[in-house]
């Protein structure tokens, strides 16, 4: 029912980090390390699998911050 209510806002969310991270010439791998997370949920954040972790993202990537939750 949350997710039904906020797709759109999750949509964003998943194509900001992308997005931001490329802006920066980022790999996953690359932002994985600074975050202290894997790849993989690196990889799951970008497609809305898993809930990203906005403290750490916003951190390594302030621009994120207009699309926190």
């Amino acid at each position: 029912a949350w997710y039904e209510a906020n797709k759109d806002k999750v949509a964003a969310q998943q194509t900001s980090i992308a997005l931001a991270r490329k802006a920066q010439g980022m790999t996953q791998s690359g932002l994985a390390a600074i975050v202290g997370v894997t790849q993989a949920t690196v990889s799951l954040w970008e497609t809305g699998a898993v809930k990203a972790n906005w403290d750490k993202l916003c951190a390594a990537l302030p621009e994120l911050e207009a699309y926190r939750a």
